[in-house]
């Protein structure tokens, strides 16, 4: 088994022994297979594959309506979706939008303590952003607001850290965004994922890759392709699975290195 099913049957097994009694009743079996089905449509870029896992979750909430926990992975079910179904299908992308930040809300509405679904809602809405421009203002402030909340909540989690970081990378430079803005929290979340791998309040452990492959995409963004090269390496190794890290990211970073003046490529 690669390392990032691994990963995820692992913090299955976790959130059976910390789940609370409100939604014990939730098939560990069941659970690990969902979020390895997930797992798998990310490692494989697949959106039919994401969506075939958020039926999956959709049907263990309808079992367990009480877990805040179901109701993340459906909400991150969305977020992993919307990118893929965005350039071929808008409104069902919007809908994504959408049924991600009800999740979300649904999520912390039942635990006000979880602070990953505010983070996530925040990364929902800058997705989300795409339908409606004009609510930049407005949204933006309310995404602050939301990673303050979390971080507050959960100051050690890295998946926080990271989609925090996803934020500010994609943010335009003349508001205080862009790769080198974005930097140092990429760095703050690496080293919180090196610490072990943080799970959060359910045991839930997902993103060291992904923080590992947007660290290379933000060095890339400044030219920097010898650390691109070198985030894009670390990430297949902790999961070799990833077909946009193995088949354009890095093939992309060696394109450039190899055109480039020797001394550079260093």
């Amino acid at each position: 088994m690669r390392r990032g099913l691994r990963t995820f049957a692992c913090a299955a097994l976790l959130l059976a022994a910390v789940a609370p009694r409100a939604w014990a009743a939730t098939d560990p079996a069941a659970l690990a297979a969902a979020c390895r089905a997930l797992q798998e449509g990310v490692n494989h870029a697949d959106a039919a594959d994401i969506q075939r896992a958020r039926a999956a979750f959709v049907a263990l909430q309808a079992d367990e309506p009480s877990s805040p926990v179901l109701a993340y992975w459906l909400a991150l079910c969305c977020w992993r979706a919307e990118p893929f179904v965005l350039p071929t299908d808008r409104d069902a992308a919007r809908r994504l939008c959408r049924d991600g930040i009800t999740a979300c809300d649904r999520a912390f509405a039942l635990d006000p303590r979880f602070g990953e679904p505010l983070a996530l809602k925040a990364s929902i809405q800058g997705l989300a952003l795409t339908f409606v421009p004009d609510a930049v203002m407005s949204l933006g402030a309310e995404m602050q607001e939301e990673f303050a909340r979390a971080t507050t909540l959960e100051p050690k989690n890295p998946r926080i850290a990271f989609l925090a970081a996803l934020i500010m990378l994609h943010k335009p430079a003349n508001v205080g965004g862009g790769p080198n803005a974005a930097r140092a929290t990429f760095e703050r979340a690496r080293a919180l994922y090196d610490a072990g791998d943080a799970p959060g309040r359910y045991g839930i452990v997902w993103g060291h890759d992904d923080a590992l492959l947007w660290s290379g995409i933000a060095r890339s963004r400044v030219g920097d392709w010898v650390g691109a090269r070198a985030f894009f390496r670390k990430a297949l190794v902790l999961n070799p699975d990833l077909r946009w890290v193995r088949n354009t990211l890095l093939p992309e970073a060696e394109r450039h290195l190899a055109a480039a003046p020797a001394d550079s490529a260093r």
